[in-house]
């Protein structure tokens, strides 16, 4: 079993920014998984970065403005 840890940063500018820790082949699969469901769905490239005991990802994903969303 994966542990997989996600910090969400918020919103900006239509930009909702995560930092994903796990295992490679999984931020692997979330980021296949995203393309998936829609091929633009990235502000920019995901960025994989190895780190001492596991890998990191720094992912930006372009949020729709959704009908009768206040603010």
């Amino acid at each position: 079993m994966a542990i997989v840890q996600i910090a969400d940063f918020g919103e900006k500018n239509g930009v909702r920014t995560y930092r994903v820790n796990g295992d490679k082949v999984d931020l692997e699969r979330i980021i296949a998984e995203c393309r998936k469901e829609d091929a633009n769905c990235f502000d920019g490239e995901p960025e994989l970065e190895r780190t001492f005991r596991h890998w990191t990802l720094l992912i930006k994903l372009k949020v729709a403005v959704g009908v009768g969303d206040e603010g």
